[in-house]
Order: structure tokens, then C-alpha cells, then sequence
């Protein structure tokens, strides 16, 4: 059979893949993770991975219940122009063929590897994607497991921070995808990606596409101009500002606040070109609807989060209150249009509710800070 031992790092066990073969640990509460065989190259699809420059990228792949798409996304990764790279699938209790599909590919090429655990929510998958990849590696990447990349999306953001060594991240454009990978809407995620916004006064601004992303832009609305999957960001920085905050899953932000947290040690570089195509498809099309009472509160949470960081200089604090009363006065004028648009329907109801949330948006956006 070969070689066989395994021993533990931090939480995981690891468990090596020797010439192809699975390797079992029975072990109850644990991850199990399968590793790269620890000589030589890999090679995948004629693209032959460097000994001395393997790793330069760590990939992490969340997980749940994904068995329709991640197959196709696992193939974007196999598809990559640059090859020197680790991906680490995270299945997060998924009860189909998730885990299954990650093994298989873990035995298919030695850049893969698989970790299974119960479920947690995304910010925790990734978290244990970030702990049992390879710390060493310089960039780390977050791709979703219904996402395509485009075959230089890795050689396109590697090489954007070879050159702009200032950039603590590069982020690229994505365009929509359905459940075929037919484009969809077609340019209206890359004009959204495209337009940033900052405060000048009290009023949100519009700018145009600049070469770099920064906090002041991340801090008024900062979840519209970087998708995930399409930015990548230098591993110590990353190790800077820690993990994942588990506290906002479920409120869809957990994204903007890491990238927030990142951009207080730099801008990141933009690029405008499509490295990702974000797939929109029944259950996973991210409609704002008139009671989107969870994005709301997640937007909260990180604005105060945000505002209450011991690292802010005081420019930045400034920088977060001025966007959050800007925020608030474009919410009460969102709230005050789906009002009117309830009462021309006859829906009083409707209208009261949404008059109540403007209401609540002009209260806060009145006391000034988050």
C-alpha cells in the first residue's frame, strides 16, 4: 500500500494521499482533510505545476449541498492558465454528493484537498478553509462553489499584484451566469462593478472607475463594486486582520466586512476585465426586496462594527459616520418610493410598513453615526 501516518495540526487531521490511494482515519469529531503528495509536480490538463513555485496561491471553496455545480467550478479551477496553486473544498455538512465530488478530485490531482465538517454557515467554511490551507502561500482567494472562473482569472490578479506590490488585494469584474452558463444581463454587473460610490457633504456621489479600491469607497457602499471569487488578497494581510466573522452569517455581509477590515492597510487594485462569472440561478437570485429586513441588519452590524474599530484613524472614523448618514438618507428615499408605489396600489398595509422603515432610516440617519 505504501507509507501511511497521519498526525494532527491544530484542529484538523490530515490524512496523506500516497499514490493515488484513500487513506481512512476513524476518528469521531475531527476534520478529515486529504493532502497533496508531498514530491514533485502536478499536472492537469497538459498545465504543469512548478516544484519550486507550487502554492503561490491558496484557494478555498465553501461547500453545501453543492453537487449540482461544483464539479463545473472544481473545472475552472483545473482550467487555470497559472497553475501554482492549493485548493481546499470545504463541505459544510452537506447531505449529497458534496463530499464526495471534493474527494474525487482530491485523488484526481494533488492540488486539491477536502475537509469535511458539520455545518456551520459560509463564514465558518472559510475559516476552515483559511486554517488548513498553507499559510506560507503569498495570495488567497475565496471562489463559491456555483462560480466559474475564467481561465486567467488567477494569472490576471497574480500578475496585478506582482506589479503593484502597494495593493494589499486586486479585484476584477464578473459577469452573470444561469444554471446552463449562459450569460444573463448582460452588462449590468460590470456597470454596476464598475461605478463606486463616496460622500462628498452629506450625499452619495458616483465616481467612476478608478485603478484602486479603497476604504473610503468599501465604507459607503461597499458590497457593490467587489465580487467574490474575482478579488485576491496578500496572505499576510489576511492573517493581519483574522478570520471570517461567523456572526454574519445569515445576514449576507460577511464578505464586505473582511474586505473592509483589509482595506484599512491599503487600496485594493482594480481591473477592469471579467475574471468570474457569478452564477444567478431560482434560490440563489439575490433580489433587494422591499422587507429585506436581513440585509439591512447586516449592514448595520458591520457599519457599527466598522465605526467602533480600535485601528480606525480618526479620518476613517469620520469616513464611516459620513457613510453611514448617507446610507440612511438613500434608504428613507428607497422606503418613501416603495410607500408611494403601495398606496397606488390600494396595499395600505404595505405602505404603513414601508413608511415605518423610512421612518426608522431618518431616525438614525439624524443621530449621526452607527
Amino acid at each position: 500500500m505504501g507509507r501511511l501516518f497521519s498526525h494532527s495540526y491544530g484542529k484538523y487531521i490530515f490524512s496523506p494521499s500516497w499514490r493515488n490511494e484513500r487513506i481512512t482515519l476513524p476518528l469521531v469529531g475531527e476534520k478529515i482533510v486529504t493532502l497533496p503528495p508531498p514530491w514533485g509536480r502536478a499536472r492537469v490538463g497538459g498545465v504543469q505545476a512548478s516544484k519550486n513555485t507550487m502554492n503561490q496561491v491558496s484557494i478555498i471553496i465553501p461547500a453545501y449541498n453543492a453537487e449540482r455545480f461544483l464539479a463545473a467550478t472544481l473545472d475552472s479551477v483545473l482550467a487555470q492558465t497559472f497553475a501554482d496553486w492549493e485548493c481546499v473544498i470545504v463541505d459544510d455538512g452537506s447531505s449529497d454528493r458534496t463530499g464526495a465530488i471534493a474527494e474525487e478530485y482530491a485523488q484526481r490531482d494533488g492540488r486539491f484537498r477536502a475537509v469535511h465538517q458539520a455545518n456551520g454557515g459560509q463564514a465558518a467554511a472559510r475559516n476552515s478553509g483559511i486554517e488548513a490551507g498553507n499559510p506560507e502561500c503569498p495570495y488567497i482567494i475565496f471562489l463559491d462553489s456555483d462560480d466559474l472562473w475564467e481561465p486567467d482569472a488567477l494569472e490576471v490578479l497574480t500578475g496585478t499584484l506582482s506589479r503593484h506590490p502597494e495593493a494589499v488585494g486586486a479585484h476584477g469584474m464578473a459577469r452573470y451566469i444561469d444554471e446552463n452558463d449562459n450569460p444573463i444581463r448582460i452588462g449590468e454587473l460590470e456597470e454596476k462593478l464598475r461605478t463606486r460610490h463616496i460622500v462628498k457633504g452629506s450625499h452619495l456621489v458616483s465616481i467612476p472607475a478608478k485603478p484602486c479600491t479603497t476604504f473610503e469607497m468599501l465604507a459607503t457602499f461597499g458590497w457593490d463594486c467587489i465580487v467574490t471569487g474575482a478579488i485576491m488578497v496578500r496572505h499576510p494581510i489576511l492573517s493581519k486582520v483574522g478570520l471570517f466573522d461567523t456572526k454574519t452569517d445569515g445576514k449576507t455581509c460577511e464578505d464586505w466586512d473582511m474586505w473592509l477590515r483589509i482595506s484599512r492597510y491599503g487600496d485594493f487594485a482594480f481591473i477592469d476585465k471579467v475574471v468570474l462569472n457569478y452564477r444567478q440561478y431560482g434560490a440563489n437570485m439575490c433580489h433587494v426586496s422591499q422587507d429585506s429586513s436581513r440585509m439591512v441588519q447586516g449592514e448595520l452590524y458591520v457599519r457599527r462594527k466598522a465605526y467602533n474599530c480600535p485601528d480606525n484613524t480618526p479620518e476613517q472614523r469620520e469616513q464611516v459616520a459620513q457613510a453611514f448618514r448617507a446610507a440612511q438618507r438613500y434608504h428613507v428615499g428607497w422606503k418613501l418610493k416603495f410607500c408611494r408605489e403601495s398606496l397606488s396600489r390600494g396595499d395600505f398595509v404595505g405602505a404603513t410598513k414601508q413608511a415605518a422603515y423610512a421612518a426608522r432610516h431618518f431616525a438614525r440617519m439624524i443621530q449621526g453615526r452607527p
